[in-house]
């Protein structure tokens, strides 16, 4: 049997067993701001209700009422988190009238927390690092979702990676601009001019601050049209996930809890149940960006002979690097 029959049957397990949901409805790059609401310590009741909503089966809908997910109070003393997690953290370009079937992942990223460091050390993948898709041969990775959605990619993950995916979090980019807002937006800098208008991006900014709107700061963490490329594309991500995290747990968040969460439970989908989501929060309680430790893919962009197509290439030191960073941070070493 091959890794990738064994990593689909190990998916079919999980999804019986655990009875877990796990093809969600939209994505986005906003994913990392789910676990930064929860660390808050927000209220029970509004915990409980935001998990009600996030749970997905395979079509995007919400699983039956009779289905067991529930969460109650004798949970709040109940710790399911006892081990380092890798969860994959993903983004798509999905609208309100776009399918998430087919769709292609805009951001790739895993995130590795454990309960004893707690520390969370992430692993961002360039949407156009070239690697093997099993059955689909070499190809870039953000592919893998469009053909077989998150257990295709998982398995990619693992097959050119070495890292096993326990769980994943995903959002759209409506939650995106809609969070951003409610948070009264972020100010950012520009060294350059940043100017590119399509139909899924709009951009125009000139050298210097900007204070910048949900729509206006969707367009500046997408482009890709400098010197840097995606690679800068992903600092930028990184920098507005790690501020708009500090924003939401901060004291004057609290208070916008509820209409946080409302947003989020209609457009995120993950296959971690409330107990883990509530077992997360409870251990991260005093999380800060001092605790996050982000790092990209190293690589180098080229152009391929065999499809003229641009990549970004890795070798095995590149993916060796990946493997010390989310040791690091960890009790459990995975990857010696």
């Amino acid at each position: 049997m091959n890794n990738h029959l064994k990593r689909t049957d190990r998916w079919n397990q999980r999804k019986e067993n655990k009875n877990k949901w796990k093809k969600g409805i939209k994505i986005s790059l906003l994913s990392f701001l789910v676990l930064s609401l929860l660390l808050g310590g927000y209220l029970f009741y509004t915990f409980n209700q935001f998990g009600s909503s996030i749970f997905r089966n395979a079509q995007g809908e919400k699983p039956d009422q009779t289905q067991d997910n529930e969460f109650g109070i004798s949970d709040l003393f109940t710790n399911s988190f006892d081990r380092p997690l890798n969860v994959l953290v993903l983004g798509v370009d999905a609208r309100e009238d776009q399918s998430f079937e087919g769709a292609r992942s805009d951001t790739i990223m895993v995130m590795r927390i454990d309960p004893k460091t707690k520390q969370v050390a992430t692993v961002s993948f360039p949407r156009d690092t070239y690697v093997r898709i099993p059955k689909y041969g070499y190809q870039k990775i953000n592919h893998s979702m469009a053909y077989g959605g998150i257990p295709l990619l998982e398995a990619t993950i693992e097959e050119n990676f070495g890292i096993t995916i326990d769980n994943y979090i995903a959002i759209d980019f409506v939650a995106f601009t809609e969070i951003v807002d409610a948070l009264g937006g972020l100010e950012v800098y520009t060294p350059s001019s940043m100017y590119y208008i399509a139909s899924d991006i709009q951009v125009e900014l000139t050298p210097g601050f900007h204070h910048l709107n949900g729509e206006e700061l969707l367009g500046y963490v997408r482009y890709r049209h400098d010197a840097e490329g995606d690679f800068g594309r992903i600092k930028r991500q990184q920098y507005v996930i790690r501020a708009l995290a500090e924003k939401a747990v901060s004291a004057k968040t609290i208070l916008k809890a509820p209409k946080l969460l409302d947003i989020l439970g209609e457009h995120i989908s993950t296959d971690l149940s409330k107990q883990d989501l509530f077992s997360i929060m409870k251990t991260y309680h005093s999380f800060s960006k001092a605790d996050w430790h982000p790092m990209t893919l190293s690589g180098t962009p080229g152009r391929s002979s065999r499809d003229n197509l641009w990549y970004y290439y890795y070798d095995e030191e590149d993916k060796q690097k990946v493997l010390e960073h989310l040791d690091k941070y960890s009790s459990v070493k995975q990857f010696e």
